[in-house]
């Protein structure tokens, strides 16, 4: 049956993720995108790393090149 295969209340996550990724043709063009409307901070900390990483601070989102 349906109802066995959703609960009634939703557990919570015991470990919250901190980081997701995004892929796209355009790397670049959505780093901006999200740097500009959402105001996430770039954050590359390896300069031989070509992906992109921006932060809110808590979450971090990676695009990959």
């Amino acid at each position: 049956m349906q109802k066995d295969v959703y609960g009634d209340e939703l557990e919570q996550t015991k470990m919250p993720f901190k980081h997701f990724a995004l892929r796209t043709a355009h790397a670049e063009r959505c780093t901006e995108f999200y740097h500009d409307v959402f105001e996430l901070s770039k954050n590359n900390k390896d300069k031989d790393d070509p992906n992109f990483f921006l932060s809110d601070g808590n979450m971090t989102l990676a695009i990959p090149q």
